[in-house]
C-alpha cells in the first residue's frame, strides 16, 4: 500500500470500487463474506496489487533489454548505476520482494515471453499467499481443503441462490450456528424442523422442511462424517480441477438455499408460528 495519504486514498478508492464490482458479479454477496475467497477463489481475479506488479516488473525488464543508445534505456541505466531511489524504483523493488520475482539485471540477455514469465511468477506467489490466508481463517477451513487453485467458478448466474451458494461455500452463510458466535444466548436449533442445529451442512443436506429433496442427500444423516463431507462438497460445487460440477445437485442446493432464506424472512416478519413457503 502507498505511504503518502493521497496515494493511499486513491489506492483504497480503487480497491473499494473493485470490491463492489466483484460483489455485484456474485449477486451482491453479503459484506461478511471474505473478499479473499471471492476475489481469488470464486471470481478468479488477481488483486489490484498483483496486476500492478505484473505491469511494473514486465516494463522494467523491457527497459533493461532495449538496445544501447535508446533514451529510455540510458535513463534506466543511469538511475540504477547511480542507485537513485525514485518512487518508481522503490515501489518496483517492494513488489519484486513481495511476489518473489527475481531481480532485473542490466546484463541479462533478451528473453522472449518475459511478461508471461513475470505473470506466472506473480500468480504462483499470489496463489501461495491465498492458500495460506484461507488456511488461517476458521470460516474458510472447509473451503481451503476443498479448493486449492485460483480459478473462476462457473456456478453463478443472476439469482439469489447464487449469492447464497457463494456464502455457503465460503462458510459465511448466516445460519443460527454462525450467528451464535457473536450473539449471546441465541438458540441454534433449526426453526424450520427443530431437529438439529442450523448449520450449513444441515440446510444443504438434511433439513426435511426445505425443498427440493435430493435423493443423493436425503439419507445424509445416516452416513459417516467423512462421507457427509464429500456429499456437502459435491452439493456446494467443489470438485477436482479437471472435473465438471454436478450441475443438478448444485442447482438443487441453490433452490434449497433460496427456500431457507425466504422461510427465515417470513419467520422474522410473522414470528415462530409462520409456515414455510410452498414450493
Amino acid at each position: 500500500m502507498p505511504q503518502n495519504s493521497k496515494s493511499r486514498r486513491d489506492w483504497l478508492t480503487e480497491a473499494c470500487r473493485e470490491e463492489q464490482l466483484q460483489r455485484c458479479m456474485l449477486m451482491r454477496t453479503s459484506r461478511q463474506c471474505l473478499m479473499g475467497s471471492i476475489r481469488c477463489g470464486e471470481v478468479g481475479w488477481s488483486s489490484f496489487e498483483a496486476r500492478e506488479a505484473v505491469s511494473k516488473l514486465a516494463y522494467e525488464r523491457r527497459l533493461s533489454q532495449l538496445p544501447d543508445g535508446r533514451w529510455a534505456r540510458e535513463v534506466f541505466k543511469y538511475i540504477h548505476l547511480k542507485c537513485i531511489n525514485t518512487k518508481w524504483v522503490l515501489r518496483t523493488k517492494r513488489l519484486a520482494e513481495r511476489y518473489e520475482v527475481a531481480p532485473c539485471r542490466l546484463t541479462e540477455k533478451p528473453q522472449r515471453d518475459r511478461r508471461t514469465k513475470v505473470r506466472e511468477a506473480v500468480q504462483e506467489a499470489e496463489s501461495a499467499s491465498w492458500r495460506t490466508m484461507a488456511a488461517g481463517k476458521p470460516a474458510l477451513s472447509f473451503y481451503s481443503k476443498a479448493k486449492q487453485a485460483i480459478e473462476k467458478e462457473p456456478l453463478y448466474e443472476s439469482s439469489k441462490g447464487s449469492g447464497l451458494l457463494c456464502e455457503a461455500r465460503c462458510g459465511m452463510l448466516r445460519t443460527r450456528l454462525l450467528r451464535a458466535t457473536y450473539t449471546p444466548n441465541l438458540d441454534t436449533t433449526c426453526p424450520l424442523c427443530t431437529l438439529e442445529e442450523e448449520s450449513i451442512e444441515h440446510i444443504v443436506l438434511r433439513c426435511p422442511a426445505l425443498k427440493p429433496q435430493v435423493s443423493a442427500t436425503s439419507s445424509a444423516a445416516a452416513t459417516p462424517p467423512e462421507q457427509r463431507q464429500k456429499l456437502l462438497a459435491m452439493a456446494l460445487g467443489f470438485r477436482e480441477s479437471q472435473e465438471r460440477p454436478q450441475w443438478e445437485t448444485v442447482e438443487a442446493t441453490k433452490r434449497r438455499l433460496e427456500h431457507w432464506c425466504c422461510a427465515n424472512y417470513l419467520q422474522d416478519r410473522t414470528g415462530p408460528a409462520a409456515n414455510t413457503p410452498n414450493q
